[in-house]
């Protein structure tokens, strides 16, 4: 093993050195050579400190480029990982929400709100109507949303305002107060004029869950379904009527 180092030892030896005698005999070695012969000692100690620096620049460039990427290296490392967390908690978020429910028809939302503004026991000049408008939105897009409905009401004091927007508001959680715009009533300033904007969101209908069926055995007969709920407790009664007959009758 020693012998095989000391002979790969002298090859490169021998290489590096014909390499140099090579590069000796270049012009290029040559001019250069003769060009520094001919400067002053000064200038020859400033173009070998010159030489120098270079390579000691050089040779200092390599590591720091190696400290630089491994800084981005690690700085994307943490940005993918922050990323992925984030994303994680979305998703256990998303998991953990309720459901959203469907919300009714526009025209049934309608008929409702009506209905709770006649149970509110308003006066006919405090109950302007409740009307279908065509506005977008800049805070819900145009397809998640089904419809607006506006809420005109006047002439109303602090708590027929709080409670009107509460039962409108508690209507259904698919359905939320997009606006609200409140003044002062001119002919009674103590009362305000109130309009309420509903925005019923584009909430898609769940697709109704399919029961499967249990798989045949080996001889097969399917087996039979187990019942549940009612029939089961029904079948149960059933089989212990029978039992205690059949123990009567022994």
């Amino acid at each position: 093993m020693a012998l095989g180092f000391d002979d790969l030892k002298e090859r490169v030896s021998s290489q590096t050195g014909a390499l140099w005698e090579q590069f000796q005999e270049s012009s290029f070695f040559q001019q250069g050579r003769d060009k520094y012969e001919n400067l002053s000692p000064v200038m020859q100690k400033l173009v070998l400190f010159g030489a120098v620096a270079g390579f000691v620049v050089a040779l200092s460039s390599f590591p720091a480029g190696f400290f630089s990427s491994s800084n981005d290296s690690v700085a994307n490392f943490e940005e993918k990982r922050n990323l992925v967390r984030d994303l994680l908690k979305v998703s256990r978020d998303a998991n953990d929400s309720p459901d959203i429910p469907v919300p009714p028809d526009m025209m049934s939302l309608k008929t409702r709100i009506e209905t709770n503004l006649q149970q509110a026991q308003l006066l006919p000049e405090q109950n302007r109507g409740v009307q279908l408008v065509t506005e977008n939105s800049s805070i819900v897009p145009a397809a998640m949303a089904l419809g607006m409905l506006q809420v005109s009401l006047a002439q109303l004091n602090l708590r027929q305002v709080i409670d009107l927007g509460y039962q409108i508001q508690s209507i259904s959680p698919s359905v939320k107060i997009l606006d609200m715009e409140m003044t002062a009533n001119l002919q009674k300033p103590k009362y305000f004029d109130v309009v309420f904007k509903l925005m019923a969101l584009n909430v898609p209908q769940l697709a109704p869950t399919t029961e499967v069926d249990e798989p045949t055995p080996k001889g097969g007969k399917r087996a039979p379904s187990r019942p549940k709920g009612k029939d089961a407790a029904k079948d149960s009664s059933k089989s212990s009527s029978k039992d205690s007959d059949a123990s009567e009758s022994n």
